[in-house]
């Protein structure tokens, strides 16, 4: 008899789990998204621009500082902010290029996380499907939403063990978006520039004198 009623309770257990509706899933989502201001956040931001194909960028983000990595059709690029300048390392031309942050141009792949607060707000959230590893939820734009920008749909896909979302996809002005493999914790030197790195690389410095 003990051994059926642990089976019960492990039935239960996993009916818990998977009975979750798509407001507590996300409610958990949000929670284990809201981690200390001195906890580094990693995700990777990808486009799909038409005919130009897809540019994926990984961001790293600690305070004020910032490592943005771009891969595009075979081209790398990397890319250390600090809230005032900009250091860009062209690994073509081996040049780091220096300049002042400008929040309008650079900010555009840290801005990906934003995405995520608020979802239920102006949308209707149901559970497409599901995994044993993950929730698959559909996103679609209500009626009340008078956002014209706000896409008309967003796919969200929650990792069950972590409660981190996998990845969520859009599309805004026929340009797919995408936000991907959130995580937390990395070497906080990741997002320090050094030019150390980069032994035998010309600079140029477009900051104002």
């Amino acid at each position: 008899m003990k051994k059926v009623a642990i089976i019960v309770a492990a039935l239960f257990a996993a009916l818990s789990l998977t009975a979750q509706t798509p407001k507590e899933i996300i409610e958990r989502m949000d929670k284990a998204m809201d981690q200390p201001a001195d906890v580094g956040t990693v995700f990777d931001f990808v486009m799909d621009i038409p005919i130009l194909g897809k540019v994926s960028t990984k961001v790293y983000m600690l305070g004020d500082k910032s490592k943005m990595e771009l891969s595009y059709i075979g081209e790398t690029g990397e890319t250390w902010m600090d809230g005032k300048t900009t250091w860009t390392y062209n690994k073509k031309d081996n040049q780091i290029v220096i300049s002042e942050v400008k929040a309008d141009k650079d900010d555009a792949a840290k801005d990906g996380l934003t995405a995520f607060e608020g979802i239920t707000e102006g949308y209707d959230v149901s559970l497409e499907k599901e995994t044993d590893k993950a929730w698959y939820l559909l996103c679609k734009k209500s009626r009340k939403n008078k956002d014209k920008d706000a896409p008309r749909k967003m796919n969200l896909a929650v990792d069950k063990k972590t409660y981190l979302p996998i990845y969520l996809k859009m599309k805004e002005k026929g340009v797919g978006v995408s936000v991907e493999n959130v995580k937390f914790g990395f070497d906080p030197s990741i997002v320090e520039f050094s030019m150390d790195r980069f032994p035998g690389a010309t600079v140029k410095d477009e900051r104002k004198k």
